[in-house]
C-alpha cells in the first residue's frame, strides 16, 4: 500500500525522470533544427521533481531528525537549479541579441555597399553628362550668334562651378576662344563681338577664382589674345602668358598670384596695375618685359611682392612706379623709361651670390627717377645710364655699388650721403657713389 511518502517519491522521481527525457529530445530536436532548446518546462519539472523527493524522503520512515532542516536544504536545490535556468536564460537572450545585432550589422553592411554603388553609378552618370555639355559648349563657341556664344561661355562657368575637375579644360577653351582674333576692333562701344569677348574675360576671371578655392593652380595662355579693359581678381597661377598680346584700355591685376607672369612682345595702350587686394593678398614670382616690339602706353604700376624682374628692349611712354613692396630676388632692366618711381621699396640680398638687387645697365630716364625710402640689401650695378629727367637717390644701399659711365645733366640731383657727381662733359655729370 502506497502512503503518502511513497507518493511523493515516486511522483518526484517521476518527474525528474520525465523531465530528463524531455530535455535530452528536446536538445536532439533542436539541434536537427538549428533552434534553441525548449528547457522551460523540462526545468520547471525538474525542479518539482527534486522538491517532491525530498519531501518524500524526509516524511519516510528513514527521515533524519532535523526534518526542517532538510526541507528547507530540499527548497534550496529546487531554487539553485531555478537561479542555474534563469542564468542560461539570460545567456540565451544575449546569445539570441548578439546574433540579431550581427544580422543588422550584416544588413547595414550590404545596405551601405548598394548606396556606394548607386552613388558611383550617380557620380559616373553626373560626369558624362557633364562631359556631353562640355562637348556642346565647345562647339556652340563657333557659332555664329553672339547670343549662342554667351550661352556656352555661361555652360563652361557652370561646369567650372560644378566640376572642378573641368576647370583646366573649360580655362583651355576659354582662353582659346580670346586668343581666335576678333571680327572687328573689339574696343568699340558699338561692336556686338566685344561684349561676347568681355564676358569670355569675365568668366575667365571667375573659373581662376573658382580654381584657386578649389586647390588648382592653372596655367592661362593669352598669347597674341586682344584684350579690352581685362582685369583678374584673386586666384592662383602657375604661368601666365601674354606674349604678342594686345591690351586695350587699362589693365589690372589684383590679388592674384603668379609664379609666372610673361609679357614678350606685348603692346599696351593704357595702364597696368599689379596690387594686392584688401586680404593683402597678390605676388608676382617672376616678372619678364622683353621683346623690341613691347611698348607699355600707360603706367606700369606694382603694388605687390616681387621675386625677380626682368625688363629687357621695352619702351615705356609713361612711368613704372613701384610702391610698398618687397623685390625678394632681382630687379634688371636694360630699357629706355620715361619716369622711374621707387616708393618704400626693399630689395632683399637674391639667394644666388652672383645675382644683383638692383642691375640698371643701358637704360635711359627721360623724366624724373626718384628713389624715396628704398633699402638695397645686395649688391647693386648703375652702368651706363642716363638721367635727363632728374634724379631723387633717398636710398640706403647695404651693398656695393657700381656706376660706370652713369651720366646725370641735372645739376642739383638728391643724393645719398657720402655720393657725389664728378666731371664728364658740358652737359653731363659723373655719378660716384662713396668707396667701399
Amino acid at each position: 500500500m502506497l502512503t503518502v511518502p511513497n507518493v511523493f517519491t515516486v511522483l518526484g522521481g517521476s518527474l525528474v525522470i520525465v523531465s530528463g527525457i524531455a530535455l535530452a529530445a528536446g536538445a536532439v530536436r533542436a539541434h536537427r533544427r538549428n533552434t534553441p532548446t525548449p528547457v522551460l518546462v523540462t526545468t520547471i519539472l525538474g525542479a518539482s521533481g527534486l522538491l517532491l523527493l525530498s519531501i518524500g524522503w524526509l516524511t519516510g520512515p528513514t527521515a533524519p531528525a532535523n526534518s526542517s532542516e532538510a526541507i528547507k536544504s530540499g527548497s534550496l536545490i529546487s531554487a539553485a537549479v531555478l537561479a542555474l535556468y534563469a542564468l542560461w536564460l539570460n545567456d540565451q537572450r544575449r546569445r539570441t541579441e548578439q546574433e540579431r545585432l550581427e544580422t543588422e550589422k550584416e544588413r547595414g553592411a550590404v545596405e551601405r555597399s548598394r548606396l556606394a554603388k548607386e552613388l558611383e553609378q550617380l557620380g559616373l552618370e553626373r560626369v558624362r553628362i557633364a562631359n556631353e555639355r562640355f562637348t556642346t559648349a565647345i562647339e556652340l563657341l563657333g557659332n555664329e550668334s553672339d547670343r549662342v556664344r554667351v550661352g556656352a561661355l555661361i555652360v563652361l562657368e557652370g561646369l567650372a562651378r560644378n566640376q572642378p575637375h573641368l576647370i583646366p579644360d573649360v580655362l583651355d577653351q576659354v582662353c582659346g576662344y580670346l586668343r581666335s582674333p576678333p571680327a572687328v576692333d573689339p574696343s568699340s562701344p558699338t561692336d556686338r563681338e566685344r561684349g561676347v569677348r568681355a564676358r569670355a574675360q569675365r568668366v575667365l576671371s571667375t573659373v581662376v577664382r573658382r580654381a584657386a578655392e578649389a586647390g588648382i593652380v592653372v596655367d592661362v595662355d593669352l598669347a597674341d589674345a586682344v584684350l579690352h579693359r581685362f582685369h583678374l581678381d584673386s586666384g592662383r597661377i602657375g604661368t601666365l602668358r601674354l606674349d604678342g598680346a594686345h591690351l586695350t584700355g587699362p589693365t589690372r591685376l589684383r590679388g592674384v598670384v603668379v609664379d609666372e607672369l610673361v609679357m614678350v612682345n606685348c603692346v599696351a595702350d593704357d595702364d597696368v596695375v599689379i596690387e594686392r587686394d584688401d586680404q593683402e593678398r597678390g605676388d608676382v614670382g617672376s616678372l619678364q618685359l622683353s621683346g623690341n616690339r613691347t611698348a607699355i602706353g600707360g603706367r606700369l604700376r606694382c603694388r605687390c611682392d616681387l621675386g625677380m624682374v626682368e625688363i629687357d628692349s621695352v619702351d615705356f611712354q609713361d612711368s613704372v612706379e613701384l610702391t610698398k613692396l618687397t623685390v625678394r630676388r632681382s630687379f634688371s632692366a636694360q630699357a629706355g623709361f620715361t619716369r622711374l618711381t621707387l616708393t618704400e621699396v626693399t630689395f632683399a640680398t637674391p639667394p644666388e651670390p652672383h645675382e644683383r638687387s638692383i642691375d640698371l645697365f643701358h637704360c635711359t630716364f627721360s623724366g624724373l627717377v626718384s628713389f624715396d625710402n628704398v633699402v638695397v640689401c645686395g649688391a647693386t650695378r648703375l652702368d651706363a645710364l642716363r638721367f635727363d629727367g632728374g634724379l631723387e637717390l633717398v636710398a640706403r644701399f647695404h651693398n656695393r655699388v657700381t656706376t660706370e659711365q652713369a651720366l646725370v645733366s641735372t645739376p642739383d640731383p638728391t643724393l645719398p650721403p657720402g655720393w657725389r657727381l664728378g666731371d664728364h662733359d658740358a652737359v653731363y655729370r659723373k655719378l660716384v657713389p662713396p668707396a667701399r
